[in-house]
């Protein structure tokens, strides 16, 4: 689960708001090493590690980040393409990025189309969009 959470160097976005990791109380500093999580809280790496080896939760707000194993893949198809949808957090190109598409000798139409895998949040954040533009 820690590789599909994303790790950076810390870099304050307001300088008058200083961000505090709560697990070890102490203040986020210029080029920490830190991981954001789906609901956008951050923490030391070395923390919300060894937090999430006990807990599937955020710490702060509770947001359960536990794999959905049940879910399975979905394919949802346009009048162009097929997309496959998976509930892994990764974005899979076909192509390498910046390579010219896969073409035959005679066409200069892509042979196969790029692989979005798309994570249960992001799922799930459609669905609520949606439903919110129906009221």
């Amino acid at each position: 689960m820690l590789q599909f959470l994303p790790l950076t160097n810390y870099v304050p976005v307001n300088k008058e708001k200083l961000r505090e990791c709560i697990i070890c109380m102490n203040d986020l500093k210029l080029g920490d090493e830190v991981r954001y999580l789906p609901c956008l809280h951050t923490y030391h790496r070395i923390c919300i590690d060894e937090w999430l080896m006990r807990s599937f939760s955020c710490p702060t707000c509770l947001l359960n980040l536990e794999p959905d194993t049940s879910l399975t893949t979905t394919t949802v198809t346009s009048p162009r393409t097929q997309i496959p949808l998976s509930s892994e957090n990764t974005i899979t190109p076909t192509e390498t990025c910046g390579s010219p598409p896969t073409t035959n000798n005679t066409t200069n139409l892509v042979t196969s189309p790029p692989e979005v895998v798309v994570s249960p949040e992001f799922n799930q954040s459609l669905a609520n969009d949606s439903y919110a533009n129906v009221n």
